[in-house]
């Protein structure tokens, strides 16, 4: 009974995806020399502006960074992650170690 579900199953299908034609992929169009200047002119253009960002954020960092609290912060921050690592089993070496190559917590900047 089972094997003529089976091919019962089998056969429906083939018979409701006769007619089907496989999907198309949609042709893709290779840019025009236009288009390509155009996106050089445009990224090229942008240029003077990232670098601006770029620069703002860095010296918003350094301002952040040049705040004594924020330097008792990250004082803190270290001074917990160091007992912390002992707490769980790791030695003073490991937690100092661990301690002084993670970095700061920081905010990533745009990737360009």
């Amino acid at each position: 009974m089972r094997l003529i579900l089976l091919a019962a199953a089998l056969l429906l299908t083939q018979v409701c995806t006769a007619g089907d034609e496989p999907a198309k992929t949609p042709a893709t169009k290779t840019p025009t020399p236009d288009f390509l200047k155009m996106m050089q002119d445009s990224q090229e253009a942008a240029i003077p502006y990232r670098g601006k960002v770029v620069e703002s954020m860095l010296r918003a960092e350094l301002h952040v960074l040049s705040d004594p609290d924020s330097s008792q912060a990250m004082a803190k921050y270290i001074h917990n992650l160091y007992e912390s690592l002992i707490k769980e089993g790791f030695s003073k070496e490991e937690a100092l170690q661990i301690a002084v190559k993670l970095p700061l917590p920081s905010i990533p900047g745009p990737v360009y």
